[in-house]
């Protein structure tokens, strides 16, 4: 999630510009929880999602594709990995990420560690929330959820990739609530799991439950008060709940924490709208 959040995306419902989950890796990489695209139902398979990939590619980005492709087909087995490898990176490049996760997981079914597992998976759970094709949604989350679990059986103390695993479970309609309890199962472990608590206020905030959300948050704070972007995710929790004069105070306190003048333009505007 980019934290430059432009007041302007703002709505009277969920932050939709700002409400993203973080991944446990580091604080710059994100997931997002809500999906930006409706689905359509088209019947694909990697070989044509490819071939329409790149039919919305330039001439020079068809062509150092299939510079790479004809490598793979004509190297040596031991070789095959690395240009697998490139070829998922440029097609992570060109944004498709249900392709590069296509190559990595290639990659984790003769290798198999950790690594390229996660690798792949996060590659699916990306197209899952980027994809506007039903069937790519669905079995980019079935493929996502099996890779991540696979590799929590190889090492079933990883936090990150608990994390990960429970956003897929959430995803799942037909069982939310194991993503749920495998969040609640991080913050037991280590109450002081922010990337948890972050899900899990998100999560709040998605179901409607606002107060829960500000607990979240608010427990967040009290770990790392320099979690700025939280105070609009209060704020907006408080504007749902009715309470104008509180979430004019958090919009408030965001602004002071920036030196963005058209954000902070954007924010006294809102606080206007607010007031009326």
């Amino acid at each position: 999630m980019s934290k430059n959040t432009k007041l302007a995306q703002l709505s009277l419902g969920i932050l939709a510009a700002v409400l993203v989950v973080i991944v446990l890796i580091a604080p710059a990489r994100k997931k997002k929880l809500l999906s930006a695209k409706p689905a359509q139902a088209v019947e694909t398979s990697i070989e044509q999602i490819i071939s329409n990939a790149k039919a919305d590619l330039s001439p020079s980005q068809v062509s150092s594709i299939a510079t790479w492709e004809l490598a793979l087909n004509n190297a040596r087995d031991e070789d095959k990995f690395a240009y697998m490898d490139t070829l998922a990176m440029n097609w992570i490049v060109l944004k498709q990420p249900f392709i590069a996760g296509h190559y990595y997981k290639q990659i984790s079914t003769v290798n198999t560690n950790v690594a390229n597992l996660v690798k792949s998976a996060r590659q699916y759970y990306s197209s899952f929330n980027s994809s506007g094709n039903d069937e790519i949604k669905s079995t980019s989350l079935k493929t996502a959820t099996e890779l991540f679990e696979k590799a929590l059986s190889l090492e079933p103390d990883n936090q990150e990739i608990k994390l990960d695993l429970a956003l897929c479970f959430v995803e799942n309609k037909d069982n939310p609530m194991q993503g749920i309890m495998l969040l609640r199962e991080l913050i037991k472990a280590n109450p002081q799991n922010e990337n948890a608590l972050f899900n899990l206020g998100v999560l709040s905030m998605r179901s409607g439950q606002y107060e829960k959300a500000i607990e979240r948050f608010e427990e967040i704070l009290a770990i790392s008060e320099k979690r700025h972007e939280l105070l609009l995710y209060i704020a907006d929790s408080y504007v749902q709940l009715g309470e104008k004069d509180k979430a004019i105070v958090y919009f408030s306190r965001f602004k002071s924490k920036t030196q963005d003048k058209g954000l902070i333009d954007e924010i006294d505007s809102y606080i206007e709208k607010l007031k009326e």
